[in-house]
């Protein structure tokens, strides 16, 4: 069983530790005891201690996705451990995880979750709104530009880039940038997910992605994770256009799967 969660602990800020002590009460101690606790009731709890989104990160250790289909434990400030949502189930998780160096996008929800059958269980977790919206879920940095969230998150669950993407850029508006993406269909578990590059014709500039497909399991299959690779890349694509100023260009893009690049150009050539 993984270290970071062990069958009687609880996850929450390492700061906290809880001790049990079994104390004997007779008649007397007891009534004295609940007027105590009993005025302590009534006493309004008093404001979060921790009050920003990032104390919240920095003082906890697990978080859960806000459409909960994944759960994220934070290993160290760069490290994180994605746990995908076991399929039919409200609160279990693989204990299979995929390592992350990038911060989770979207909002987290600090959480608390125990393991149980062989997997994580999700006890609880704590959803705040925030009043003001982190510039997180607005945009993303890639390389060092700044682009706009897709339209379809999924397809940057997880986001990697080049030191600099200004030569890919260049590439792209020349039409010589290069794509390829590749798709994984999991029979057992009903799950679909894909992985994509977007790549300068000497791979020294690139834009990395991926995520898991949204929808049913029951129409989860390798053509559709094969699409959703192809369907990622033209995600990408329309959150740096604003980069090309409105210039056409284009892209030569691969995948091991000939119905999923057939469908790509009959929508592009329909648009």
């Amino acid at each position: 069983m993984p270290s970071r969660v062990r069958e009687t602990t609880i996850s929450g800020p390492a700061s906290i530790m809880l001790f049990r002590q079994i104390i004997h009460f007779g008649g007397r101690q007891w009534n004295s005891f609940s007027r105590i606790t009993s005025t302590c009731a009534n006493l309004p709890l008093g404001n979060w201690i921790i009050k920003s989104d990032s104390e919240w990160t920095d003082n906890w250790d697990w978080f859960l996705s806000a459409d909960r289909e994944f759960l994220y434990f934070r290993l160290d400030s760069r490290t994180w451990h994605r746990f995908l949502k076991l399929p039919h189930a409200h609160r279990g998780y693989h204990d299979d995880f995929f390592e992350m160096h990038v911060h989770p996008i979207g909002n987290l929800c600090p959480a608390t979750v125990c393991s149980r059958d062989g997997g994580i269980h999700l006890l609880s977790s704590v959803h705040r709104a925030a009043a003001n919206p982190s510039a997180d879920n607005i945009q993303h940095l890639v390389g060092n530009r700044v682009i706009r969230k897709p339209q379809l998150p999924w397809t940057m669950s997880t986001l990697r880039t080049s030191p600099s993407i200004e030569g890919l850029l260049l590439a792209l508006r020349d039409g010589a940038g290069c794509a390829v993406s590749d798709g994984s269909y999991y029979p057992n578990e009903k799950v679909g997910a894909t992985a994509w590059i977007i790549i300068t014709p000497d791979g020294t500039e690139w834009i990395e992605g991926g995520g898991v497909l949204p929808g049913p399991a029951d129409v989860q299959n390798s053509y559709r994770s094969e699409l959703g690779g192809q369907v990622s890349i033209a995600s990408c694509l329309h959150s740096i256009k604003q980069e090309f100023d409105g210039q056409e260009t284009s892209l030569l893009t691969a995948c091991d799967n000939l119905g999923a690049l057939n469908k790509i150009w009959i929508v592009a050539s329909q648009n």
